[in-house]
């Protein structure tokens, strides 16, 4: 059978190889050149969850590709995912948190917010009503390695591979026009990401491609962190990244406030990356650091407890202090109420 697949993430490259292994005449499209940087696949880190609380369709999707992502780590001779688990949190009474305990093969108790701060030796810090789920299988694939890996195997097993190619939208039927030529398939796969919406546009109104800032932070033992999902407005999310890094995620709007510090810090700047600026703020005592995340119009400011965010989440990025209740207590006071 000809099939073909249009867009060459980690996705289409995972199709390519299983596909052509089975036997099928594979042929994979991507517009880009091997290893861009333009698509949802590229990057140190891309969260893992084998219990995702979105549904449990979801579920048995994660836990079916846990066995594929194991035959790949087995082939590479490496590890692909590093399971740091997971902090899924949100508002008192979120269906997300709710789900995810539901969902999960390992059940545990719905943890309040202010239980973060201790279970975590003081790196991170939630909102004091939040309810926070403790999910063990969470962690964060190597996407760039697992490009690598796949753009070698799947022409080891058939799959003929384009870089380079322009597929003509939108895609109707069998019959793919590239580079201006047509060519038939008795299957067409598209896995193109972002450009899907472009491509299938009758998917048009139920596809969004929605921006987020992203930061990158020093931390002194970044491994301590796991991955975390906010179910808020804001749709922060983080994950650990190699080389002494934590990447922290949330949406255009809410890129000032979300991130916030508590309270009688004094911040300075600093720059991480073209789309970001870091409000570094250093306690005096105990020696706690936390993180602001600004958008890059913004301009730097005090930040006084009278402007602490509801939905605040606290990262410490030098060496915490002691958890005591004291210290605790200064650090997660009841946010206002979120609604």
């Amino acid at each position: 059978m000809r099939i073909a697949v249009v867009g060459l993430g980690i996705a289409g490259l995972s199709v390519c190889a299983r596909l052509a292994l089975a036997g099928h005449d594979v042929s994979g499209f991507d517009q880009f050149e091997p290893m861009h940087a333009n698509g949802s696949s590229h990057g140190d880190t891309r969260i893992m969850r084998l219990t995702p609380g979105e549904g449990e369709i979801y579920v048995k999707l994660a836990r079916r590709a846990h066995e594929i992502w194991r035959t790949w780590e087995g082939l590479a001779g490496r590890p692909f995912i590093e399971w740091t688990g997971g902090l899924m949190a949100g508002p008192r009474g979120s269906p997300f948190v709710a789900a995810s305990q539901r969902l999960s093969h390992t059940p545990a108790a719905i943890m309040r917010g202010d239980a973060v701060h201790a279970m975590t030796r003081g790196y991170i810090a939630m909102p004091y009503e939040w309810d926070v789920f403790r999910q063990a299988d969470a962690g964060v694939i190597a996407a760039d390695a697992v490009r690598a890996f796949l753009l070698k195997q799947a022409p080891r097993w058939g799959a003929k591979l384009h870089h380079s190619a322009r597929i003509e939208a939108p895609i109707d039927g069998l019959v793919l026009k590239i580079n201006d030529e047509a060519r038939a398939f008795d299957v067409v796969i598209v896995a193109a990401g972002g450009w899907a919406r472009k491509l299938l546009p009758e998917f048009a109104g139920k596809l969004a491609v929605k921006r987020r800032v992203v930061g990158w932070f020093e931390s002194p033992n970044p491994r301590m962190a796991p991955v975390i999902c906010a179910d808020n407005d804001e749709g922060v999310y983080g994950m650990p990244a190699p080389r002494g890094f934590i990447s922290l995620a949330c949406t255009p709007s809410a890129a000032q406030p979300i991130l916030t510090t508590c309270a009688n810090r004094m911040p300075r700047m600093q720059h991480c990356s073209a789309n970001m600026r870091v409000c570094c703020c250093q306690r005096t005592n105990p020696n706690l650091c936390a993180w602001r995340v600004a958008s890059t119009r913004s301009r730097p400011t005090n930040i006084s407890s009278s402007r602490r965010a509801a939905s605040t989440i606290a990262f410490c990025c030098s060496q915490p202090a002691p958890v005591t209740a004291s210290n605790s207590r200064r650090c997660l006071a009841p946010s206002p109420k979120i609604g």
